[in-house]
């Protein structure tokens, strides 16, 4: 029911965003700027057509991608390991040790190539050179 005094609701119509770009722009998906994660889905699709013929080599290429892309957030967590045992308790921990064992046993492969990267990582700086 409307109150008489105050005449008939019109609708409200919804206000138009200035963005008119989509949440994920899938033309940019291909563009010149993302070169770097085409290179990154081309290395990761060979690395698993290699899994099935050469589980060695398929891995550690699938472990340096993942390396390359993660190190950053891999270092972080192992240099805070105290903190993530307390947040999670004992017991998630050692599932989580023991899931990860579990996974290195069957791809050791992928591990080592990753902790080629976060090695390199850890010891050569990713510091743009200083203007002078």
């Amino acid at each position: 029911m409307t109150n008489p005094s105050q005449g008939p609701i019109e609708p409200i119509e919804p206000q138009k965003s200035n963005n008119t770009k989509p949440p994920y722009d899938y033309k940019n998906l291909f563009s010149p700027s993302s070169t770097r994660d085409i290179v990154a889905y081309i290395l990761l699709a060979c690395g698993i057509i290699l899994m099935l013929f050469q589980p060695i080599y398929g891995g550690l290429l699938i472990g340096i991608v993942t390396g390359v892309y993660f190190a950053p957030e891999m270092i972080a967590r192992l240099r805070n390991i105290e903190g993530i045992i307390e947040e999670e308790g004992v017991a998630r921990s050692v599932i989580l040790a023991v899931l990860f064992l579990a996974l290195f046993i069957a791809l050791p492969s992928v591990f080592i190539g990753m902790a080629i990267i976060v090695a390199i990582r850890l010891f050569i700086k990713d510091e743009p050179p200083s203007q002078q």
